[in-house]
């Protein structure tokens, strides 16, 4: 076998087994959670997006289980586009709210800081996603 071939399949082979065994100890699929933290944390988003619809969270579970988007649940439950992204917002603007207070709470932030934080969430809210704003550090706008 050519020596040069060698300096580069022995590398490649190394940094494979690094990966394959990171990506085993962060298990299967991204995350170092159990079946069980994974349930906790579906059960989490169908009621949140239950709340979101305005319904039971056996609504969300079913059309999940049926393969349809939130868009579709939301549709099939008589919300329009608009009434969906409106609710999405306002659930948005009080989750994050609530994770401001915290950071005030325990001394993160200053409550000054966290009302410019809202203003300039709400400010920008109407303008779309970040992607469509540049990318939110004065790059590439």
């Amino acid at each position: 076998m050519n020596k040069k071939l060698l300096y580069v399949v022995i590398p490649v082979l190394g940094v494979g087994f690094l990966t394959a065994g990171s990506a085993l100890a962060h298990g299967m699929w991204g995350g170092a959670d159990s079946a069980q933290d994974f349930a906790t944390r579906q059960q989490t988003m169908f009621e949140h997006q239950a709340q979101v619809l305005g319904v039971n969270a056996d609504v969300v579970k079913n059309g999940w289980a049926q393969g349809k988007t939130l868009q579709e649940i939301a549709q099939d439950n008589g919300l329009t586009q608009e009434q969906l992204q409106e609710q999405m917002a306002q659930a948005h603007q009080t989750f994050m709210q609530e994770r401001l207070q915290a950071m005030v709470e325990k001394g993160i932030i200053t409550q000054d800081q966290a009302n410019q934080r809202l203003e300039f969430m709400k400010e920008h809210q109407a303008q779309g996603p970040p992607q469509e704003r540049g990318r939110g550090f004065g790059w590439n706008k």
